[in-house]
C-alpha cells in the first residue's frame, strides 16, 4: 500500500507489532540494493553477537547498523551527501539537449 503522507505510513508501521504471530506482516518496501545491504548488516557477526548479548540492535535507513545507540557500520556512508545535492548540478552543468523521439527542433524565424 502506498500512502500520500509520511505520517500515515508511520502510524501504520507503529501498529504493525499488533500482527505478531499472524501469518502475514507489514514492512517497508526498499529498493533491492538497500534491502540487500540491510540484510547483510542484520546477519553480520557483529549484529549476531550483539543480539546474543541482548544489546539493542537497530538497522536504520538506508543501511546503518546501530548497537546500543552507537553507529557500528554504515554501508552507504555518502548517502545523504549525494541525495542532498541537485542531481543536475552533479552532471557538471551538462544538460542533454536532445531527448530522442520527444526532441522538438527549434525553428528560426526565417522558416
Amino acid at each position: 500500500m502506498k500512502f500520500r503522507d509520511y505520517v500515515d505510513t508511520e502510524r501504520v508501521m507503529n501498529k504493525a507489532c499488533m500482527l505478531k504471530n499472524l501469518p502475514f506482516g507489514v514492512d517497508r518496501d526498499y529498493p533491492r540494493e538497500i534491502a540487500a545491504a540491510r540484510k547483510q548488516l542484520y546477519t553480520c557477526e557483529e549484529a549476531k553477537r550483539a543480539r546474543f548479548e541482548r544489546k539493542n540492535v537497530q538497522i536504520r535507513y538506508p543501511a546503518r547498523l546501530y548497537i546500543d545507540g552507537q553507529l557500528a557500520d554504515d554501508i552507504f556512508p555518502e548517502w545523504f551527501k549525494i541525495l542532498g545535492k541537485d542531481r543536475i548540478e552533479q552532471l557538471n552543468g551538462v544538460i542533454p539537449r536532445e531527448t530522442g523521439r520527444n526532441h522538438v527542433s527549434q525553428r528560426t524565424e526565417s522558416q
